[in-house]
């Protein structure tokens, strides 16, 4: 596969890329958190929302951020340090607002009056319009979310994988194992001797 993650497909919910990531310290020890990294699709027209997530691993899972997931959306799973000010904005109204419009400027592009919003979002839509093709659109990312396995119950080495079950009110449950991913840097070079 191009990516490293597990991937799992439960009712119209995808989940792609799915990792515990990366270790700043290069491993995972008892009483760590380790957060995941992933991409929710809602593949469907129905909203749904993520109402659980466990895993023996860890003693408890946080979701920090907005968990629902509107029917064709998806949802950027990050590492809470990168997602912070994103996802106090994802749970707020404009940004649903923001990713709702160019749906609604797609069945109706004369009208973006109607809608209410503030000029700086109807100058947002025609930007997102022309990604529009045809009858099939692409999912709209509508925020970011963090999940966080608190306090491991052990060490977590780079190799093994990990179950994490997702549980979603429409979709339903899914478990998968979960490797760790690869680091974002690139490893250091070689020495100079070895170049040479």
């Amino acid at each position: 596969p191009a990516v490293n993650g597990n991937k799992g497909d439960v009712g119209d919910v995808a989940l792609r890329d799915v990792v515990v990531a990366y270790p700043e310290s290069g491993s995972y020890d008892a009483g760590d958190d380790a957060p995941l990294t992933l991409t929710i699709v809602n593949i469907g027209g129905m909203d749904d929302e993520l109402t659980a997530v466990s895993s023996p691993a860890a003693a408890e899972v946080e979701l920090l951020g907005d968990v629902s997931l509107p029917g064709r959306a998806a949802l950027q799973v990050v590492v809470p340090d990168e997602s912070t000010p994103s996802s106090a904005s994802s749970a707020t109204s404009p940004e649903t607002t923001e990713s709702s419009l160019p749906d609604s400027s797609v069945t109706e592009p004369s009208p973006p009056g109607e809608t209410g919003a503030p000029s700086s979002e109807s100058e947002s839509a025609p930007t997102s319009t022309p990604e529009v093709t045809g009858t099939e659109v692409a999912p709209q990312e509508v925020g970011t979310l963090s999940i966080v396995l608190t306090d491991l119950t052990a060490d977590l080495p780079i190799g093994r994988n990990v179950p994490v079950t997702f549980v979603f009110a429409e979709a339903g449950e899914i478990t998968l194992n979960l490797p760790i991913g690869a680091p974002a840097t690139a490893r250091p070079e070689a020495t100079d001797s070895h170049e040479e």
